[in-house]
């Protein structure tokens, strides 16, 4: 033994003396420069809080939790749960995947085989598929995408009705009524409810722990909607269940990270994950073919610094979210916020965020838009604030209650009806939302919108006719 100390002596101080191992890129000075940066965005964008994760080499390397997100009362060491919207329909298509390699059904079956309320406006020469549904190949536009109902059948018999007023599909448009269809598909599928399906099939085995939250809950970190520029606490988070395949789980950051950690290294995870590593490959690249315009199984397919990457971003009451990922190459960058702004022109303040601190990180100069979109929409809610309060001075008027020609009253009828057409319809199309919707996103627009027709109307309403009132017409 005591011919083994030297050797032993020599190797610990070659230990001792050697180069220590560079250290990593995410090394905390960098962390705490980015969370500094990441601040300064978050509070430019208005959001009480932001909650980022990002991933490297299939690790977790930093998840960085700015503001106060946090219920009252809740514990202080529990990451709260999230609403992250669209987001939802990666597992979605994940069920839906699933489903598939286990013989239940095929991707390229049509609906009609699981939804028999489409057999009156199936068409044979053009059926409506699974797949379509996937990749947002649909008669179903944006507008058809946000309608609330207690369960997924009613909104099944809905659709159908709406699908069959309608031509078959040119291309992509992108609509939430997709995956609505595919979450009642599941259903059926399974045998069992759509979120049951999901908790016990995808999640579970995982050990990722998420929800789909019922209407009107409390989640873990409170939502905040924009009115006005102002910040407007939301108490109760509501979603309907027929809508949850396209936009209900909740969901905290570790959590979602974790789901993305999947997508990486299957093989790691195959043991708890039903679907296979060939089945995960065949998702990531589903959406490369060119006839999908790079959206497939809740993906779209963009670049992010030059490299390709999976993304999508999510906008739901009160709440936003964004997430980039690589899977061949171990990286996602993922932000979650608890305020929701509906921007115009421009895109949502954690896909903003989202996507620069993904170009920090991989060593490229962010770009930045000042929120372009944000500012957008408050200089169109002002406006129409200041078109509505000088429309009701108007009103509140005596003249405003004189009686008019016949001719001149019905001109303007005209007119007050057309202008309530464009604030109740044009402007909703033109944003992708129906008026329904905009109360979820942009309630105070929402509100301008329908006040604003209700004036429009009233105006010509209150000049009575010069026959009606009793007097002579010239």
């Amino acid at each position: 033994m005591s011919s083994l100390d030297p050797m032993l002596r020599k190797l610990l101080l070659l230990l001792l003396l050697a180069p220590l191992p560079a250290l990593p890129v995410f090394a905390s000075e960098r962390l705490a420069a980015l969370d500094e940066k990441v601040l300064g965005w978050m509070e430019e964008a208005g959001l009480p809080a932001l909650h980022y994760g990002i991933i490297e080499n299939g690790r977790v390397v930093h998840i960085g939790r700015l503001g106060e997100a946090a219920a009252p009362g809740a514990s202080a060491t529990a990451d709260p749960a999230f609403a992250i919207g669209s987001l939802t329909k990666a597992f979605t298509a994940h069920a839906v995947l699933l489903l598939e390699e286990r013989g239940v059904l095929a991707l390229d079956q049509p609906v009609v085989d699981w939804l028999p309320e489409f057999a009156s406006s199936s068409r044979a020469d053009e059926p409506l598929r699974i797949i379509d549904l996937l990749h947002h190949r649909s008669p179903f536009n944006a507008a058809d995408g946000f309608s609330g109902h207690p369960s997924l059948d009613a909104r099944v018999e809905e659709l159908a009705r709406i699908r069959s007023s309608r031509q078959a599909s040119g291309g992509f448009a992108y609509s939430n009524a997709n995956y609505e269809l595919l979450g009642a598909i599941i259903e059926r599928a399974a045998k069992r409810p759509f979120d049951q399906f999901i908790q016990q099939e995808v999640l579970d085995p995982l050990g990722i722990k998420a929800r789909f939250a019922p209407d009107s809950e409390q989640l873990g970190a409170p939502g905040h909607q924009d009115v006005f520029g102002w910040d407007w606490p939301i108490d109760r988070y509501r979603l309907s269940p027929s809508e949850w395949p396209s936009g209900g789980l909740v969901i905290s950051l570790p959590d979602y990270l974790r789901s993305l950690q999947v997508h990486m290294d299957p093989e790691a995870f195959a043991s708890a994950n039903g679907l296979s590593p060939e089945g995960f490959r065949r998702w990531h690249a589903a959406g490369s073919a060119e006839d999908d315009l790079g959206y497939a199984f809740g993906w779209f397919q963009i670049t992010l610094a030059g490299r390709p990457m999976l993304f999508h971003d999510g906008l739901t009451s009160g709440f936003q979210s964004a997430a980039f990922l690589a899977p061949d190459k171990g990286f996602a960058v993922v932000a979650f916020a608890n305020r929701n702004a509906l921007p115009v022109g421009g895109a949502p303040a954690a896909s903003q965020i989202a996507r620069n601190i993904g170009r920090e990180w991989l060593g490229e100069p962010h770009l930045w838009d000042g929120f372009a979109g944000l500012a957008t929409q408050r200089w169109i809610k002002l406006g129409l604030l200041g078109l509505f309060l000088l429309g009701a001075a108007r009103l509140l008027r005596p003249a405003a209650r004189q009686a008019q020609s016949r001719r001149r009253w019905v001109v303007s009828m005209l007119v007050g009806c057309t202008l309530a057409s464009i604030l109740l319809f044009g402007l909703p199309a033109f944003l992708g939302l129906p008026l329904r919707a905009l109360f979820g996103f942009a309630p105070d627009l929402a509100a301008l919108l329908l006040g604003g027709a209700a004036m429009a109307v009233a105006g010509p309403l209150l000049r009575r006719p010069a026959a009606l009132a009793g007097r002579h017409e010239p």
